[in-house]
């Protein structure tokens, strides 16, 4: 025979298997509400402003914008201008002061042509764009972004 207290607590014990208390949602809830302000919270500011000593830097330490815009207007040369072109690290090794500044390149036509560089991640990362000077027209500056040398644009 079972005594009192085994029996209610084993009714207790198939009540709460049942049917969970309420506590637990509320305190999974807290925890994603925490989490989501943290998250919100730690994220990298992305305005082109905070972007500029970083390209500077690496337009700095890849030899300075003339030499950037000179192997960026020879990959233009060599590439053609004509059709927007990803480029491999393999075609990208003969241009190390391009090649040092970030980890996708590409070639867009239009007018000017230009060499985009993306540097970092979609999350805190930016681009460069390395104008042809030779070409007709003027880049088209957009609201978020930032001519850091002649030639050069940082954009967001």
């Amino acid at each position: 025979m079972l005594s009192p207290i085994r029996v209610l607590l084993c009714h207790s014990i198939d009540r709460i298997m049942k049917k969970p208390p309420n506590i637990i949602l509320y305190l999974l809830g807290f925890f994603a509400l925490v989490v989501a302000t943290v998250i919100y919270l730690t994220r990298p500011v992305t305005n082109v402003q905070s972007a500029v000593p970083a390209a500077n830097r690496l337009i700095a330490n890849a030899g300075g914008p003339a030499k950037v815009r000179g192997e960026a207007g020879a990959l233009l040369s060599r590439f053609g201008t004509s059709d927007p072109r990803f480029l491999t690290s393999a075609e990208i090794k003969d241009y190390p002061a391009v090649a040092s500044l970030g980890d996708i390149f590409s070639i867009w036509p239009g007018a000017p042509p230009y060499v985009e560089i993306r540097v970092g991640s979609h999350l805190n990362g930016f681009f460069i764009d390395i104008v042809s000077t030779n070409g007709p027209g003027h880049y088209r500056k957009l609201d978020q972004s930032a001519e850091i040398a002649s030639g050069i644009f940082l954009r967001r």
